[in-house]
């Protein structure tokens, strides 16, 4: 029987929840992914994880080169954290518990987010449905949601920024139907910088109204000494001169920050991916490349918002023009091109806006 409120489409508002086959469409270029929805409440929804990375406009990154940084771009490789894959495959697979929740935390720019999307990726190969449950904007307007997929192994729903969720939220998504009406294995992996106060009180709730385990999975840094830091330097500045369109031959010749030994900043990801990308957008613009990562991470906000530059940054630009690259195609980038390489995007394209609670323009997580 055709419920009232739907009518003879099927779509429509039924209690709290909006039903309708339909999928929101990622990306600047017209459709790249769909991602169906789910589950669609007022204050977040439940989505399919995106199974491609994110592009990024030419036109907008010449005026932020800090979006390559970004971990949804994927532009630098996913690189190490095999021990941690192993745990969470571990985890995935312990065949004990049907519904349980695992908390991988530690600082911003530890790479939280890549691995999730690594393990993501791992967890779908594997015949797991991955989902996301993302946090809706205050003024979002509802929108119609798939029906269920056929679920066979497994559902591996992701939470990013979990440390932000209002807890009666959180709360919610744990008990959604759809994570305990489908008699097959749940993981839910939730991703925050602390585990403190309120992860504690969250375990105990799980525990105590959902019979369920939950356990933290501490990140540890990847660049734990001076020779992976030299390697994964080298290894982003390639990426990102490819992106930015700086022939091999002139990366090449770029060389490492002078404190990337002795200062213990660089043990982190995402600062060494900083440092990497304002010496590569610095020697395109004929600056002197940032001598230490407070000095890249004014770089970066000073090309984001002008205004804000160092005054002798912004003397550099009113005299000089960066390299312009001519014969490239214009057309978007965002995956590898033949052989590992991928297109330039100085003048072609090579995502979005950030995620809610993301500032702008301080450079996100890798």
């Amino acid at each position: 029987m055709t419920n009232p409120e739907m009518g003879n489409t099927g779509v429509g508002v039924h209690g709290s929840i909006f039903h309708g086959p339909a999928a929101l469409q990622i990306g600047p270029f017209g459709t790249q992914n769909n991602q169906f929805v789910y589950q669609w409440k007022a204050t977040y929804r439940i989505e399919d994880f995106p199974t491609a990375p994110q592009l990024v406009s030419a036109r907008v990154l010449a005026k932020q080169p800090s979006r390559l940084l970004r971990g949804v771009h994927q532009v630098v490789p996913f690189t190490g954290r095999h021990d941690d894959l192993a745990q969470l495959a571990d985890w995935r697979e312990d065949p004990a518990e049907r519904l349980t929740i695992r908390l991988v935390h530690g600082p911003g720019g530890q790479g939280k987010t890549r691995l999730a999307a690594r393990f993501a990726d791992l967890s779908r190969e594997a015949g797991w449905t991955v989902w996301q449950a993302a946090v809706n904007e205050a003024d979002a307007a509802p929108i119609a949601t798939s029906s269920l997929p056929e679920i066979e192994t497994g559902i591996l729903l992701v939470v990013d920024y979990a440390e932000r969720w209002p807890t009666p939220d959180l709360r919610r998504l744990l008990q959604e139907p759809a994570l305990h009406r489908t008699g097959v294995p749940v993981r839910v992996l939730l991703l925050a910088r602390p585990a403190d106060v309120w992860w504690e009180s969250l375990a105990t709730w799980i525990g105590d109204k959902l019979e369920a385990s939950a356990a933290p999975h501490p990140l540890l840094p990847l660049a734990d000494g001076p020779p992976a830091r030299a390697a994964l330097f080298r290894q982003a500045r390639d990426r990102f001169a490819d992106r930015l369109g700086l022939p091999p031959n002139e990366a090449s010749r770029i060389g490492l920050p002078l404190d990337m030994d002795s200062n213990e900043d660089y043990a982190q990801i995402l600062t060494i991916h900083i440092a990497a990308l304002a010496a590569v957008d610095a020697h395109l613009h004929h600056d002197p490349a940032p001598t230490n990562p407070a000095r890249a991470s004014a770089y970066l906000l000073g090309r984001d918002s002008p205004s804000l530059a160092p005054s002798h940054q912004r003397r550099s630009r009113s005299h000089t023009r960066p390299r312009r690259l001519t014969g490239q195609p214009r057309q978007p980038v965002g995956g590898g091109g033949a052989e590992g390489r991928s297109p330039p995007c100085h003048r072609g394209g090579c995502g979005d806006p950030a995620p809610p609670g993301r500032q702008q323009p301080s450079p996100p997580r890798a």
